[in-house]
């Protein structure tokens, strides 16, 4: 190495060396000069905030992950709205400073000395309470002139906040029945009217399952579609002389709701009927709230097990693990299918490679099949089976041993223009199993291909095995 390339490296090692030393001590600004917070507080720290319009302060307090109005009244808070403007403000950078003085005259000015509106911020763990006050309207409309802990200078703010805040206490209280974040429930009981309900979500998965009436998957998308509706619910009627205990709210139908890493839930109890709709009570982290639930809401406030039951008749299909098919038409007869190094070829009725993906196709149209309603009426479900008794088709899947994977039998035709099926346990569904019939000119066209030649070696291809049965799926 030369002396010249050593001298380069010893700079090198002690420019880091410097960096290394030196790095804690230097750091970048933690603020814009120009555009300064308006408040420095971190939106999860915010337990309750203080909103002065005209005059009037409301109080409002976070609890268990939910807002609630404290004063002038009780009740539950638009969750949504009181956490949007704590972020808001936690965010929030003046546009620009307006103002250096603070004189009474330059508050005056910029209407800080009377504020249109206040917002106190109360912080866990702490005893500070950082304030913004907002003044006029900046004459381009481009946002509000606000000042921070009565104190500093005079600050530009953007508009979004004001829409939030000036919004009158009665408009900040929550319009659906219960504050519904579809990321958070975990956990989901109804009883009365003929429910009763339970669901609950898997730990960090995505996918539910039902426990009452019966053990079951449950179909998370129809679940978070039944809470969105529940969001767009609207309350708008509050009863301030019904108390929570008044006989006219026993209960004709529960729902609770439990949000995640919550011990207790959400609870709306429907009681009595009355002009308009339902006298209703609402009730979360120990405050109650009575409101009239419209005729029309409470269809949808209920829940029916049939509703987010798991359609899916084959749930559980692992598509991986087929090895083996047979389809049986009733007018074009078997065809059989193996697969081998990733490719399917029919063994009957001739020798074929699937070169179409026929029972790919298959494969997948199982995975997804969802039956539409379980036929329970004695009638019915006597011509279903008589149906079933000699049958459209007949779809076997199974594994490489033998081991069956999925059973789909197809019946007649509903008066749905759907079809019956069963699995292989005794219950009969109704389902789009238009499939079906395709297998038939699927079936004709293998026969009518003619066998495919021999592999090398003139030694023809092994027939599948029997396919055994397994449990009912």
């Amino acid at each position: 190495m030369s002396i010249r390339t050593t001298l380069i490296l010893a700079v090198i090692v002690a420019l880091l060396g410097a960096l290394y030393y030196f790095g804690d001590k230097v750091k970048a600004p933690d603020e814009d000069t120009q555009h300064p917070k308006l408040v420095s507080v971190k939106a999860d720290d915010v337990t309750s905030i203080d909103v002065t319009t005209g005059g009037t302060t409301l109080t409002l307090e976070k609890k268990n992950g939910l807002w609630f109005v404290t004063a002038p009244y009780k009740g539950f808070a638009a969750t949504h709205n009181v956490q949007n403007v704590v972020n808001q403000l936690a965010d929030m950078q003046a546009d620009r400073i307006v103002n250096e003085d603070s004189t009474a005259g330059i508050l005056k000015q910029y209407g800080l000395d009377k504020p249109q509106f206040t917002v106190r911020l109360h912080l866990k763990d702490s005893k500070t309470t950082p304030t913004v006050a907002f003044g006029i309207r900046a004459p381009s409309e481009t946002g509000w002139y606000a000042r921070s802990n009565d104190t500093g200078p005079v600050l530009l703010a953007g508009n979004g906040i004001a829409a939030d805040i000036l919004r009158g206490p009665q408009g900040w209280r929550e319009g659906a029945p219960l504050f519904v974040d579809n990321a958070k429930i975990h956990r989901v009981e109804a009883s009365g009217g003929g429910i009763d309900l339970a669901l609950a979500k898997e730990k960090d998965k995505p996918e539910w399952s039902m426990t009452k009436p019966r053990a079951a998957k449950a179909d998370a998308m129809a679940i978070n579609q039944w809470l969105l509706r529940l969001q767009g619910d609207e309350v708008k009627k509050f009863f301030d002389d019904v108390k929570p205990g008044d006989r006219r709210l026993e209960p004709t139908f529960t729902l609770k709701l439990w949000n995640k890493d919550e011990q207790d839930p959400m609870v709306v109890t429907v009681g009595e009927k009355t002009e308009g709709g339902w006298y209703a009570l609402r009730s979360a982290a120990g405050t109650q709230e009575v409101f009239l639930l419209p005729d029309s809401k409470l269809t949808s406030l209920k829940i029916d097990p049939s509703e987010v039951a798991d359609k899916h008749l084959f749930s559980e299909l692992d598509i991986n693990k087929a090895d083996r098919a047979k389809v049986v038409e009733t007018t074009a007869g078997t065809a059989e299918a193996q697969k081998s190094d990733g490719i399917w070829s029919f063994s009957k009725p001739t020798t074929r490679k699937d070169d179409l993906g026929k029972v790919t196709a298959l494969l997948y149209l199982l995975k997804d099949l969802k039956y539409e309603h379980r036929v329970t009426d004695p009638k019915e479900l006597e011509a279903a089976r008589a149906s079933l008794a000699t049958p459209l088709a007949v779809f076997e899947i199974a594994d490489d041993k033998g081991v069956g994977l999925a059973t789909l039998t197809v019946g007649g035709e509903t008066p749905q223009h759907r079809r019956y099926v069963r699995t292989r346990g005794d219950d009969v569904y109704t389902a789009d199993a238009s499939f079906a019939t395709d297998w038939k000119a699927n079936i004709q066209a293998i026969q009518n291909s003619g066998p495919a030649a021999s592999p090398a070696g003139g030694v023809p291809p092994v027939a599948p095995s029997p396919i055994t049965t397994a449990a009912p799926r």
